[in-house]
């Protein structure tokens, strides 16, 4: 069993290489679908917090869309799983569907959320990079590590990842908040 420090330097680690290479990858799409997401992105940066909100949703739509009915029942059936608290249930279905699709980001973020409901952080972590090295803006994956980051108190690193955030979501629900927070332990001046 690895101890704490050495899984706090090994977050930390983790997420310095994510955030660098974050904003240069990215999973093969349409240029159709790259176009509607760019302009997504671009309406969230002077969107109101509720049509942030819709631009969100069609984010995720997006991001949810394998291009396939067969992975997208399995991603379905692991998150319904999810929802009735069967989270091994859940990561067994998105593991058969990381299996399947390995370019699907989705298919990692998923399993990470299951991870992570199962407080298994350190696997949560490992699909997180993969999940952020096929979608460098996958800002639900870069909430998750922030939230691991903060629950290790690695709060510099986490503020650092909420932030990043905001540059990609700035009105995402809690965002403020989880800065605001940060910002307070940190005694950090606002930004």
């Amino acid at each position: 069993m690895l101890g704490v420090d050495y899984f706090r330097r090994s977050i930390v680690t983790i997420a310095v290489t994510l955030l660098t290479i974050a904003m240069l990858n990215g999973h093969d799409i349409s240029a159709q679908e790259i176009n509607l997401e760019d302009r997504l992105f671009e309406q969230l940066q002077t969107a109101t917090p509720e049509m942030s909100n819709q631009i969100e949703k069609q984010i995720l739509d997006l991001w949810s869309d394998s291009g396939s009915p067969a992975l997208n029942l399995l991603l379905q059936r692991g998150r319904s799983a999810m929802i009735t608290k069967n989270y091994q249930a859940a990561v067994n279905d998105f593991t058969m569907l990381t299996e399947l699709a390995p370019d699907f980001a989705e298919g990692w973020n998923a399993r990470a959320t299951a991870w992570y409901l199962m407080q298994k952080y350190e696997l949560s972590v490992t699909d997180i990079a993969a999940t952020l090295q096929l979608n460098g803006r996958h800002f639900g994956a870069l909430n998750g590590l922030a939230l691991i980051m903060e629950k290790y108190g690695e709060n510099s690193a986490a503020l650092k990842v909420y932030l990043d955030i905001q540059r990609l979501h700035p009105n995402r629900d809690g965002l403020a908040e989880a800065i605001g927070r940060l910002q307070r332990k940190l005694n950090v001046q606002s930004i």
